[in-house]
């Protein structure tokens, strides 16, 4: 059980969490990877419960509401433009 913001309860069995998984999806989609960072790859988070993903992809990004240590890891900040700050920051990246 974890909690990624006050108004959140996440329930999954013990040891399992997003990232856990993340290994197997690169694998899957053949995406090299160096001893500690997935190369080519892009994460977006926004709570506590995205540091551990944020540490193993190439880039990662973040919010301005985001906590400090998600921050720290990222690249940088993607502007909520109402809700639309994701889709406009993937238009441009990609």
């Amino acid at each position: 059980m974890s909690k990624s913001f006050d108004s959140y309860l996440e329930i999954s069995p013990p040891g399992v969490t997003k990232c856990v998984f993340l290994p197997e999806i690169l694998k899957l989609y053949f995406i090299k990877k160096t001893k500690k960072k997935s190369l080519n790859t892009l994460f977006i988070g926004d709570s506590d419960n995205d540091v551990p993903c944020a540490k193993v992809v190439d880039e990662s990004w973040t919010f301005k509401s985001s906590p400090e240590n998600l921050k720290s890891l990222s690249k940088g900040i993607i502007a909520d433009e109402n809700g639309k700050g994701v889709r406009k920051f993937l238009q441009q990246f990609l």
